[in-house]
């Protein structure tokens, strides 16, 4: 007789880890918390809350007066074949005429746009200010006025 009972045994032991390692696990999806923004970079410092806008950087030619004879004019374009002031010109006692030239246009020249500085004496003739600049690329139709102050 107990050889009955000892088999009766290890047939339900067995059963129940057939039937336990059958069954699915009751599986309960972790909730998901909201990413919390980083309050520190890696240095330690505080975060703003959000960034600011990039800064637009100033590409249009411009000119500022340096001091009472001289004044600065930056034009942009190709940094390897930068425009060339060829003549400045007082046309009243406000005004300056000012003719730029490419000489390298005809050369290959880099895609880029980059700034070129211009050193312009001012004419004696020009005694008001602001000093208004009329630009005119010479072989081109291109033509500017700006303020210099």
């Amino acid at each position: 007789m107990r050889n009955r009972t000892g088999r009766g045994v290890v047939v339900l032991i067995f059963a129940a880890t057939v039937t336990a390692c059958g069954a699915e696990p009751e599986t309960t999806e972790p909730e998901q918390a909201e990413p919390s923004p980083p309050t520190n970079d890696p240095t330690g410092n505080e975060l703003p809350d959000e960034d600011p806008p990039p800064e637009e950087p100033e590409l249009e030619t411009r000119a500022e007066i340096l001091d009472e004879d001289t004044l600065e004019l930056v034009t942009y374009g190709s940094s390897t074949c930068p425009d060339e002031v060829t003549e400045v010109e007082a046309t009243d006692a406000g005004t300056l005429a000012v003719e730029l030239h490419n000489p390298h246009q005809d050369g290959p020249c880099t895609a880029d746009y980059a700034p070129t500085e211009h050193i312009i004496e001012i004419p004696g003739e020009v005694t008001e200010r602001p000093v208004t600049l009329e630009l005119e690329w010479k072989d081109s139709d291109h033509t500017d006025t700006i303020t210099a102050e």
